[in-house]
């Protein structure tokens, strides 16, 4: 029973069977630069623990915290808009992931509300989801989900190889979406929004996961919200998903 709250299942139907293949074989090879980095990130990167094949499915199961909770649920839970604090510290977590990614050479191409899982009491987040489209880094896409060719760059899609820059799209594009508008054109008149914040989701990145991680924590969090400080985010996964 322990082991069966410590995991989560993904179902892919029989026709995706290329995509399953893929994420099993990504997942199952992904590497760390040192034993320290190991340590700190692989809790938050997918663990294979099986894969099963169903008559019309085939299913991955993986390692899962029991505190995290799926980003979707978080936000549908807090009424479609997350508080900047909070998002601020989800979207340091994305930079994050942004530059192991580049460091890997790697592309996610999926990274969203749908794919992340947070730790509200540990400000964490874990990238456990949508590795079917993963890549490596210039190699051609097999595909892309919907929300993802709505972001990328029209020059990308006429020569669809995984690039960096589609995924520091899609960080900014789930700031946009937890800060409350997708969209992003109503984040510049929400004066609960500090303004760099919602500038910066609403802004193109540089294509290099490092440098939009520099200018993101040593300029655009400071000029939002000063000084680092932990601030609690009072939510458990037994406040969203009831007996």
């Amino acid at each position: 029973k322990k082991d069966a709250i410590a995991a989560y299942v993904w179902e892919v139907g029989k026709t995706d069977k290329k995509l399953f293949e893929n994420a099993k074989d990504i997942v199952s090879n992904l590497k760390y630069p040192d034993v320290e980095m190991t340590k700190r990130l692989s809790p938050y990167l997918p663990q294979l623990r099986g894969t099963y094949e169903t008559p019309d499915s085939y299913i991955m199961v993986l390692k899962k915290d029991p505190d995290m909770i799926l980003l979707r649920d978080v936000l549908n839970h807090q009424k479609g808009k997350i508080e900047p604090v909070h998002a601020a510290w989800m979207v340091s977590r994305l930079h994050n992931f942004g530059c192991y990614l580049q460091w890997a050479g790697l592309t996610h191409n999926a990274i969203s509300v749908d794919t992340c899982f947070i730790s509200p009491k540990d400000h964490a987040i874990g990238l456990y989801g949508g590795w079917w489209y993963a890549a490596k880094e210039g190699d051609k896409l097999k595909a892309l989900p919907p929300k993802t060719v709505a972001v990328t760059p029209p020059s990308i899609l006429d020569n669809p190889k995984a690039t960096a820059r589609i995924d520091m799209a899609l960080i900014r594009a789930t700031g946009r979406e937890i800060l409350g508008d997708a969209t992003g054109m109503r984040l510049i008149g929400d004066k609960t929004i500090p303004k760099p914040f919602s500038q910066w989701v609403n802004g193109a990145s540089s294509g290099d996961a490092n440098q939009d991680y520099k200018i993101w924590s040593s300029d655009v969090l400071i000029k939002s919200f000063g000084a680092r400080r932990f601030v609690e985010m009072k939510l458990t996964p037994n406040d969203i998903y009831q007996p």
